[in-house]
């Protein structure tokens, strides 16, 4: 398995069969547990731009082999990405609830996701997924705080 399709499929996450969606964004909290133990907040932040960067470009890779793919189930990074921010600024308590609420909405895509995901290629791969980690967090925040 080549480099691209190793971090889109995020090491075989999306080569699952049925839902690897949901087994990707489940893969996802390894590396958000270690990075909300050993990183700042700045740091986690930098990490999930830097991993939004890298799933575009292997998003972009793995579509240009392929030009008659939209958006590919096996391609998985966008899920981590998505995820990681629905839960970058909750408790890890609040995780399990994060996950749920970052895949119904990552399923059932209401606008602006929605809006996102008819984009073309790489972004339109990637964005659904961060406005949905987006959405994710405002919604923990508000259930932790309001």
């Amino acid at each position: 398995m080549g480099f691209h399709r190793l971090i889109a499929t995020w090491f075989g996450c999306g080569l699952l069969p049925k839902m690897p969606g949901t087994y990707a964004s489940l893969g996802a909290f390894p590396l958000i547990f270690a990075a909300s133990h050993f990183c700042s907040l700045p740091c986690q932040l930098y990490l999930i731009g830097a991993l939004l960067l890298l799933g575009t470009y292997v998003s972009y890779a793995l579509l240009k082999q392929n030009p008659n793919l939209k958006d590919p189930s096996y391609i998985v990074i966008d899920e981590v990405v998505g995820q990681w921010i629905a839960v970058v600024l909750a408790p890890p308590l609040m995780y399990p609830v994060g996950f749920l609420i970052f895949r119904i909405l990552d399923i059932w895509k209401p606008w602006p996701i929605s809006w996102a995901d008819k984009l073309p290629g790489a972004t339109g791969i990637m964005l659904d997924d961060v406005l949905a980690g987006i959405t994710t967090a405002f919604l923990l925040w508000c259930l932790s705080f309001c």
